[in-house]
């Protein structure tokens, strides 16, 4: 047996402030969404009424989502062993999966994005995750477990010039991939830090930007810099390549933070990439994959661009950016001050934040 205890205040869900309960009043009270599901090659047109709850409600006020997931298992035939596990946009399969109870925050958007009240309803399109549960009845070794897929292997020694130590670390990363589909990377506190800086800053700046004025441009050829679709915003980089000439901070930056914030990203660039090569060379290593091709041919150039016009010795005009890409994103639930928002509380009308 193990002992009882009242959970701590941060384990509490906050009560819904003023701001969620009007939007969930405010989907209760429209007609029902028109939402497609995809599964395999079967797609079901549902007319669903909205909020999506937990609990229990009058079907003329929503929805429980336990509903909706036996309702949707009924129509795609999905084996009773297996659960909708989540959704995601049908026009944006790598997005990450969201949960049922996100389709109410994604709605909420739509409607106030809206040019009138009597506006036309969009039509959503999403595709289902579903998943077996017997996963759930196997137990998840602790994390201090090599067993486990979140035991963090160690980014240095995966790295490393170590050989013994690398060979492990690569064998433990190529395994937790091919075994969970994900693997955990131990970096430095210097390393780890440098996504935790970036975020702060590129949420600032997003905050900054006027939604009246034209997407912002860095560049003209491949993509970077700032663009947004209806529910988020976010910024683009890609590697500026030095063989071409690209440099960077572009003259867009013009001035000195904003010129530091453009190095910034770049640093968070290269760090992520640092990590990604050394997984690459894992599975490289690990699977007897041609470096060579990989490396070579794949993976971006990363010498550091040039920072003025009397650095530039080349110049390409067809490629200036690599293949590579970070973006950083921000959901546009998001309306608290960046600075004051409670930390318990980022994510207004039930969101799963950014």
């Amino acid at each position: 047996m193990t002992e009882s205890r009242v959970p701590d205040d941060a384990e509490v869900p906050a009560p819904l402030t003023s701001e969620e309960k009007k939007a969930v009043v405010s989907l209760s009270s429209r007609e029902h969404f028109r939402i497609r599901f995809f599964h395999g090659e079967k797609i079901v047109d549902s007319l669903l009424k909205l909020p999506l709850t937990m609990e229990p409600v009058p079907v003329a006020e929503g929805t429980q989502c336990l509903h909706l997931e036996l309702w949707l298992k009924d129509q795609f035939g999905i084996a009773s062993d297996h659960s909708v596990f989540a959704v995601v946009p049908v026009l944006e399969a790598y997005s990450p999966a969201m949960p049922l109870i996100l389709l109410n925050t994604i709605v909420f958007r739509l409607l106030q994005e809206l040019p009138s009240p009597d506006a036309p309803l969009p039509i959503l399109d999403y595709a289902l995750v579903v998943r077996p549960l017997s996963n759930l009845n196997t137990p998840i070794p602790p994390a201090t477990d090599e067993t486990s897929p979140f035991f963090a292997i160690d980014g240095t020694a995966l790295g490393g010039t170590d050989p013994l130590a690398r060979q492990h670390a690569q064998v433990q990363f190529v395994s937790k991939m091919k075994t969970f589909g994900f693997a955990r990377i131990q970096v430095t506190r210097e390393q780890a830090q440098i996504p935790l800086d970036a975020w702060e800053q590129v949420r600032t700046w997003l905050a900054a930007q006027n939604p009246t004025l034209p997407p912002l441009l860095a560049s003209k050829g491949r993509y970077v810099g700032f663009s947004c679709d209806p529910n988020r915003e976010y910024l683009q980089l890609r590697h500026p390549l030095r063989s071409a000439g690209t440099i960077w901070p572009r003259p867009y930056f013009h001035e000195t933070n904003q010129a530091e914030f453009a190095t910034n990203l770049l640093k968070l660039l290269n760090v992520l990439d640092t990590v990604g090569r050394d997984c690459m060379e894992a599975v490289c290593a690990v699977l007897n994959i041609d470096r060579s091709f990989v490396f070579n041919e794949l993976l971006d150039d990363v010498s550091a661009p040039p920072t003025s016009a009397a650095d530039v010795t080349a110049t390409d005009p067809s490629c200036r950016y690599g293949a590579s890409v970070l973006r950083v994103y921000n959901y546009r639930n998001k309306k608290a001050d960046v600075h004051t928002a409670d930390n318990r509380r980022m994510d207004l009308h039930m969101s799963c934040g950014s």
